[in-house]
């Protein structure tokens, strides 16, 4: 298996957020709740990494404790998955068994690093690409969880989905993943153009909605 360190790594990237929006400016960004993400993030989840043909999914989680709460899933998604990675500050502590055994690897990001901040999933596949790149605003350490507040993006567009999925790889590479040289190399070609069915679309549309009526009527 290619292994890749920082050190060989041409590339590097801080923060996913910033490196997608820094090369694709026309994407928009909204000021999006934490209901809001977790609605995405499951309609994602749901309806396009479970579809998906063996895509390649990435997870930035911010701490442990929110990996935590998406672990059951993550492991399931993880084993119809070409590639699965979970980032976060795992503070050291590896993947273990039932982890291990379903493909699921975890990307240990440094306490300082931007990624702490970075709510993402990513679903990068041929035929159903989907992204959701969130940073989590300044200054709401004294703000109740369910009110915590991102600048976020998401999208279905191959291009972006494909920069967000190697930038998350270019962040295993500098944490020193053994296995970052492996997923550089799967994704180093650009996708192929395709479009999003729009049944597809709708479903996602869908879940959003049902996600976020269940959210709001269990408050």
């Amino acid at each position: 298996m290619t292994t890749t360190t920082a050190a060989q790594t041409s590339e590097r990237v801080d923060s996913v957020f910033a490196h997608v929006t820094e090369m694709f400016p026309a994407e928009e960004v909204h000021r999006l709740g934490k209901p809001t993400l977790l609605g995405l993030s499951w309609a994602i989840e749901d309806e396009f990494a479970a579809r998906a043909e063996r895509p390649v999914l990435f997870g930035s989680f911010q701490a442990t404790r929110y990996y935590e709460a998406s672990r059951a899933r993550w492991v399931e998604l993880a084993r119809v998955a070409e590639h699965a990675a979970a980032l976060a500050d795992f503070s050291g502590a590896p993947a273990d068994a039932e982890e291990q055994a379903a493909g699921l690897a975890r990307v240990d990001v440094s306490a300082g690093s931007p990624m702490t901040r970075e709510w993402i999933v990513v679903c990068d596949s041929a035929e159903l690409p989907a992204a959701l790149l969130a940073r989590e605003l300044p200054g709401q350490s004294p703000v109740a969880e369910e009110r915590r507040l991102f600048e976020a993006l998401w999208t279905t567009e191959p291009d972006v989905v494909r920069a967000a999925s190697r930038a998350c790889a270019l962040q295993a590479a500098a944490a020193g993943h053994p296995e970052a040289g492996f997923w550089l190399y799967h994704l180093a070609e650009q996708p192929r153009p395709s479009i999003v069915a729009p049944e597809a679309a709708s479903r996602l549309f869908n879940r959003v909605v049902v996600h976020l009526d269940a959210a709001s009527r269990t408050r």
